[in-house]
């Protein structure tokens, strides 16, 4: 496990947290693996008042990271799971609302569908969680930057 990920910086006062922070894949990954940007993202996720991700960040992150780190699947489940105890993330439900909402991602947004974000079906389903629970979303990459979300960083 990266030593940064449990030496980050206490939040500000009460009075400077920032807004709630929807938190993708992409800014696990980036986290639990180590990449140069993992400081960029553990300060936004510290400051931020409300942590959530989706179920689907479990199943994609930890086939990730096991790849990635060459760790086995159940060691990187594991990792996974300390992050987000340790950050205070929450998982959100996904419900008709958000899975009706994945779908018109879809339909502006997705691969294949001629729109520069080619947004794949964990994407959407990012996509969806943040934009019904109205939180930025924290992420490594381009592909939401030209959907119709406010982003965290």
């Amino acid at each position: 496990m990266p030593g940064g990920l449990w030496s980050v910086p206490p939040a500000p006062g009460p009075n400077r947290r920032c807004a709630d922070v929807f938190i993708d894949t992409s800014a696990v990954v980036a986290i639990l693996a180590d990449e140069p940007d993992a400081a960029a993202f553990l300060a936004r996720i510290e400051a931020a008042g409300r942590r959530e991700t989706g179920p689907h960040v479990r199943l994609e992150a930890t086939i990730s990271l096991a790849r990635i780190l060459g760790l086995p699947i159940s060691v990187a489940q594991e990792m996974y799971d300390a992050f987000l105890a340790a950050a205070g993330i929450s998982v959100v439900s996904i419900g008709d609302a958000i899975a009706r909402r994945a779908v018109d991602g879809f339909d502006a947004y997705g691969k294949g569908r001629g729109h520069p974000a080619r947004l794949n079906s964990a994407d959407r389903l990012s996509y969806a969680c943040a934009a019904c629970h109205r939180a930025p979303i924290l992420f490594k990459g381009r592909d939401f930057t030209h959907a119709d979300l406010k982003t965290a960083l």
